[in-house]
């Protein structure tokens, strides 16, 4: 729904608690809300906001559209969605059975959205509900419609995964990271190889090996860690 924001309302909005600052915009929680609000450093005319229509409880797509009474889209509100940033890594109790169940069904969810483009669906972009046990995705205001956009999304999505699991356990020093089947998807893994299931068939790999490894069976992120 578009809404629009006077100057007092906007004052008003940027009192609330911010809880996030980006090259976009910053996003604010104002405390009588489940909503956050984003608004951008920069609007006008030209800048466009799509998928207000749609709705997912792991993605926070815009609900409401915020104007000014020139027209200009200075920003837009969206769901809370909890979690801790991948950025900051997996926790060592993390189940493994549990972040492939995770993996399998975000990655379901951004192929049923066929036509859009996720960009900018980065480390910084994606959330661990660790109480939820799911995987949220955040910041949707660049995504736009492209043609079998899911293909991309799903080749990017598998490399953030990697990227996250790899900062984890420290792969640089990692004591098997010369075994041939991980290396070779660590390799798929750096040079982008569009393999659709990379992220589970690595971890699913690392899982075995490693209990190989130690003679018994790993079963959380920190069990992976040697």
């Amino acid at each position: 729904m578009k809404v629009l924001i006077n100057q007092r309302e906007l004052e008003e909005l940027k009192y609330s608690r911010s809880i996030g600052n980006g090259k976009e915009g910053t996003c604010y929680l104002p405390e009588d809300d489940n909503k956050i609000v984003k608004i951008f450093h920069d609007w006008n005319k030209s800048t466009k906001l799509y998928f207000d229509n749609l709705s997912n409880s792991q993605i926070a797509f815009p609900i409401d559209t915020l104007y000014d009474y020139s027209d200009n889209l200075i920003g837009y509100t969206m769901y809370y969605l909890g979690g801790i940033k991948f950025k900051n890594g997996f926790k060592d109790e993390l189940d493994i059975q549990e972040l492939k169940c995770c993996y399998l069904k975000i990655k379901d969810i951004i192929k049923s959205y066929k036509n859009i483009y996720m960009f900018d669906n980065c480390l910084d972009n994606m959330l661990y509900d660790y109480k939820l046990k799911r995987i949220n995705i955040i910041d949707t205001s660049r995504w736009y419609e492209k043609e079998n956009g899911y293909l991309e999304n799903i080749n990017e999505f598998n490399w953030q995964m990697m990227n996250v699991l790899l900062k984890t356990i420290n792969y640089k020093q990692y004591k098997l990271n010369h075994d041939n089947r991980l290396f070779e998807l660590y390799i798929a893994y750096q040079y982008l190889e569009q393999i659709p299931s990379l992220f589970i068939e690595f971890l699913s790999e690392l899982e075995l090996k490693v209990s190989e490894y130690k003679g018994i069976k790993v079963k959380t992120i920190k069990d992976l860690q040697i």
